[in-house]
């Protein structure tokens, strides 16, 4: 059969806000709806891991000051192997 369209299996449900955008020393991320901790990944334009890290339900904070100026991914995945990508940019 011919399959048109897009699946929605497996898609997240993850609220994902962060600020500033663009961001300069520090960006901070508040996650919703999430029963686990998370692994939140920057990656540059290529998809490159630049570096990652663990989070939980809330409010967090990362350092951005070792990253060059440019945009920049920011990819939350679930253990299931969801991800939801936000574009950002660092100044």
């Amino acid at each position: 059969p011919l399959l048109t369209g897009i699946s929605t299996e497996g898609l997240s449900n993850l609220i994902i806000h962060y600020f500033p955008n663009p961001a300069d020393e520090i960006m901070n991320i508040t996650i919703g709806n999430a029963s686990e901790e998370l692994k939140v990944s920057v990656l540059n334009l290529a998809g490159e891991l630049i570096y990652s890290f663990m989070v939980n339900n809330g409010s967090n904070q990362t350092c951005l000051s070792s990253v060059p100026s440019g945009i920049y991914f920011l990819q939350v995945e679930q253990s299931n192997g969801s991800k939801v990508v936000r574009k950002f940019i660092k100044e």
